[in-house]
Parts: C-alpha cells; sequence; structure tokens
C-alpha cells in the first residue's frame, strides 16, 4: 500500500505543478455506503449498506478537478464469520459542466469521472487473518454545487472493480452512493 501510496502522490504533485496558476486548492470529506461483490469457495456473495467514510485533496479549476481520496469501509461480516474492513487510495479525475442554478449564486453541475488506485482489504476468519492490497479502478457520477463561495456540496456514485484475490475468495465489484462537502482556498 506505501508504494501505491507514493505513486499517487508523484503523480499528483506532477499533474497540480503543470497548471498550478489555473487552479484552486480543495479540501473535502464524505460520508457513504457501499456494496461489496466477492466471489469465494462458497459462492458469490454481498455485503450491503457499508458504512464509509472519505476524505480528499486536490485541484480544481471551471470544468475539471483532479484529487486524491483515501476511504474507510467500516467492518463487515459475512455468512462464513469472516471480519474485515477495506481501505482506498485513489487518485481521480472528473470533468463537470452546470445543468441549472439553485439559485442565481448557486449552480449545480454534474460531474463525470474516472479513478485508479489501490485497496487493501484486511480479513479476519477462524481459518486464518489476511492483510493484502490490490488494484483498483472504476468510474464516477454524481452533481455537485459549483458556486464561488468556498463551500460546495456532491452527492456521487462511484464504480469500482478490483483484481484483489485473497483467501480463496475475489473482490469482484465496489460500489459506493456518497454525500460530501468541500472547501475550496
Amino acid at each position: 500500500m506505501k508504494k501505491i501510496f507514493y505513486g499517487l502522490l508523484v503523480f499528483f504533485t506532477f499533474i497540480t505543478n503543470a497548471n498550478a496558476s489555473k487552479y484552486e486548492i480543495f479540501i473535502g470529506a464524505e460520508a457513504a455506503l457501499s456494496w461489496a461483490d466477492f466471489t469465494g469457495l462458497n459462492g458469490n456473495y454481498e455485503n450491503d449498506g457499508i458504512a464509509t467514510y472519505g476524505i480528499k485533496a486536490g485541484v480544481i479549476d471551471e470544468n475539471t478537478r483532479i484529487y486524491i481520496a483515501y476511504n474507510y469501509l467500516d467492518a463487515f461480516k459475512d455468512s462464513s464469520n469472516r471480519e474485515g474492513n477495506f481501505q482506498a487510495l485513489t487518485v481521480n479525475t472528473e470533468a463537470y459542466t452546470k445543468i441549472f442554478n439553485i439559485t442565481q449564486s448557486y449552480p449545480v453541475s454534474f460531474f463525470f469521472g474516472a479513478h485508479v488506485g489501490g485497496v487493501n482489504l484486511e480479513v479476519d476468519s477462524t481459518f486464518g487473518s489476511s492483510d493484502k492490497s490490490s488494484l483498483l479502478y472504476g468510474l464516477q457520477a454524481g452533481i455537485m454545487t459549483t458556486s464561488k463561495s468556498p463551500i460546495n456540496f456532491e452527492f456521487g456514485y462511484r464504480y469500482s472493480y478490483s483484481s484483489f484475490t485473497d483467501m480463496n475468495n475475489d473482490l469482484d465489484q465496489l460500489a459506493i452512493a456518497y454525500v460530501g462537502i468541500n472547501y475550496k482556498f
């Protein structure tokens, strides 16, 4: 996970320095519900409604934003008495366009983007424990306020695929529906 983090950090630093004067810096937080689909020895199973929390930091301009996001997916339990949690670190890029105004000073924009990074899954079971990382990639879309105010809100959906395999289990897909708040500097 450290190698993935350092790689993402170098990439992010390069991107932000390329056009630094064009962008504003922002930080944000999100709360969400997640759904994880697994394939294992006992067939397919899904963990529904996992509480998820996240933070992000990046740059934003009039039509795009680029940021690093960290998400923590709360403990889950499955029918095989396994317990665990996920941590995901991704680089995200999004484009957005204004679709309507709530008021004159609060336009709402639609955004669409992609992400790539790593996921770490820690699992404890009667058969032992595991702590492994893997590639995570996918798409996201949603709506956000894009006012001149430093505080903006967003509602989105992130859909991810993973190449994670451990203890005869594969994390196939991860879906996150979230609400977030961002602060621009």
